[in-house]
Order: C-alpha cells, then sequence, then structure tokens
C-alpha cells in the first residue's frame, strides 16, 4: 500500500482509538517525507519517531531548535513549560518563526516546517487556540500541520475543516464516527467503516481509511481502505 507522504501545505487529521496506529502512521509519513524539518510537540512523553531524532526540553534550547531536523519537544512534566501557557508559547514562536522565514517575493518559505500534534485534546484554550491559527493561517507560510485524536467531534471546528486528508482508524463513539462519514461526501458508509475493526488480523492489525478532500490542484475528494503499513526496522 502506497500512501504519498504530504506537502507542506497540506493539513493532516488523523483520528483513532488508543492502540489503533494513529502515531505509526506520522512516523511512517516522516520516515519517508525526506522533509526539511518536523517539530513533534510531545506532551504525553512517550512520542519515539523513527530516525534520528534532537530531543528539546525548553523553548531556549536554540541549539536544538535551530539546527535539529527532527525535533521532539517534550517539556518536563511539573515545570511551566509543560503547562498550557507554555505549549502557548512554544506554538506561538513556531508559528512566528514561519512568519518570518516567508519569502514575500518568491511566494515560498526559507525554512518550510511541519509540526505534529499528537493528541490536540490533551492541550487547553490557549494551546489549541494556535494551533487553530497554524491550521488556518499557516498553509501559505509553508507550515503543515498532523493532529492526532482519538475523538474528532471534540476537537476544534478549525482542526477538522482545515483538513486537507483525514486517515481513520477504528473509533469507539458513534458520533466520532459520523463525524468522520461527513468529510466523506457519501463515499463511505457506516457499515463500511465499522468493518475495519472485524477487519483486524496478525496479518492485517491497524487497518485505517484515507480520504483526501482537497490537494494542491484543488478539490478533490476520494475514499480508500488500506491495509497496515509496515514501519522497517531503524539501526
Amino acid at each position: 500500500m502506497v500512501i504519498v507522504p504530504p506537502g507542506y501545505k497540506e493539513r493532516l487529521l488523523i483520528v483513532g482509538e488508543n492502540g489503533t496506529g494513529k502515531s505509526e502512521l506520522s512516523y511512517m509519513l516522516d520516515l519517508y517525507g525526506n522533509y526539511r524539518k518536523l517539530i513533534y510537540i510531545d506532551y504525553k512523553g512517550d512520542c519515539e519517531p523513527r530516525g534520528p531524532f534532537t530531543l528539546v526540553t525548553k523553548p531556549d534550547d536554540r541549539w536544538g531548535w535551530s539546527r535539529g531536523r527532527r525535533i521532539v519537544y517534550r517539556p518536563r512534566r511539573g515545570t511551566y513549560w509543560h503547562s498550557d501557557r507554555g505549549f502557548e508559547i512554544v506554538l506561538t514562536q513556531v508559528l512566528h518563526q514561519a512568519v518570518r522565514a516567508y519569502d514575500n517575493k518568491r511566494k515560498r518559505s526559507r525554512e518550510p516546517v511541519i509540526v505534529v500534534i499528537q493528541e490536540i485534546l490533551l492541550f487547553g484554550p490557549r494551546s489549541q487556540k494556535v494551533i487553530g491559527e497554524m491550521a488556518s493561517g499557516g498553509r501559505q507560510l509553508e507550515l503543515g500541520l498532523w493532529i492526532e485524536t482519538q475523538r474528532p467531534k471534540r476537537i476544534p471546528v478549525v482542526a477538522r475543516s482545515e483538513a486537507w486528508r483525514i486517515y481513520a482508524f477504528p473509533l469507539g463513539y458513534l458520533d466520532d464516527e459520523d463525524e468522520v462519514l461527513k468529510y466523506a461526501k457519501g463515499r463511505l458508509s457506516i457499515d463500511a467503516f465499522r468493518r475495519l475493526e472485524d477487519s483486524i488480523s496478525k496479518e492485517d492489525p491497524h487497518p485505517f481509511y484515507e480520504l483526501i478532500r482537497r490537494t494542491e490542484e484543488g478539490a478533490r475528494i476520494s475514499v480508500r481502505r488500506c491495509g497496515s503499513l509496515e514501519l522497517p526496522a531503524v539501526a
């Protein structure tokens, strides 16, 4: 199964219950996307992307932020930087850097970057507001945004509406399933979506649906079922 890694302008929404394969898909897209810079915002402290990465624990770690190609921002629990206000500051810094890096004459960024938000609902309202600003205003800046969640119905509307692609793994609640189906525009039924969980096997442990809502060329809705992607071992 071939999944084309998204460009910097694309917004991704990756939904599914815990353990269904959301983060593994992000790691796979990251691994094969060959991005100039990708930043994981790690609230839970369990982000382990494939391939080398730079671990940053403070926003003033200048060497880590400037030199790292694959960054995991993981502030220590119990510190100010692990608070809603702390994450808001860091996310705002990333957004402002994207603004500064944008070349208005050439209409492109000198430093394109992708930000991965692992479970958006763990973040407080201040942080979610900045994430929403990234979703709505970051496309032109080549500030890519991948959002993961178990409960798509509960996330900010802009995080859903701005998603170019939705990757849907099995979900645990009817209202979340219904939310995904809205964006499929009749191309995916509730019965077909629920058969994902029934089809899980040793050979296919993480099946999902890919919903493409738009591309660089414009709107193009397509839906397809995808089998599990195998992450290669990284030494």
